[in-house]
């Protein structure tokens, strides 16, 4: 059994690693930390439009990459290495998978956006990360019987 990175997998590394180098260098981390989004939406747009980035784990027939998780973890390794400032983990890794495996087919025609690739929005970081200054909010949830059981 083969443990290591393929070579498309070793390719995308070095892609996402010279796209960081150039957009994410110390000096533009500590900015976008001192802001209030946090990101550089520009750098986000360009990302998606670029590279694909946010589409690498969304199926092909919504409109993805259709890449596993090794190839999400290569980016993630290389944008932790480069300490990337977006909300690229909460909306790909964490939003956008939680609608892939319970959403329905109409819950996830969004994801595509009105783009080529697949691209979820940054705006889907506030399910996993509240706004500066609020608390998150409780569930509106409430069991009802639907037959004599629950």
């Amino acid at each position: 059994m083969n443990f290591g990175f393929s070579e498309e997998q070793e390719e995308l590394r070095k892609m996402v690693k010279r796209f960081l180098e150039e957009k994410s260098p110390e000096s533009e981390v500590r900015r976008l930390m001192a802001t209030s989004e946090g990101y550089d939406s520009a750098v986000w747009d360009q990302m998606a439009k670029e590279l694909a980035l946010q589409g690498l784990g969304i199926p092909e027939e919504f409109g993805g990459q259709g890449y596993g998780p090794v190839e999400l973890y290569v980016v993630f390794e290389e944008m932790g290495a480069a300490l990337f400032c977006s909300p690229y983990f909460s909306s790909v890794a964490l939003a956008a998978n939680a609608v892939l495996f319970v959403g329905n087919d109409a819950d996830k025609a969004p994801i595509c956006r009105a783009s080529p690739r697949a691209r979820p929005s940054p705006r889907w970081r506030s399910l996993t990360t509240p706004v500066s200054g609020t608390s998150p909010r409780p569930p509106q949830l409430r069991a009802r019987p639907a037959t004599p059981s629950w």
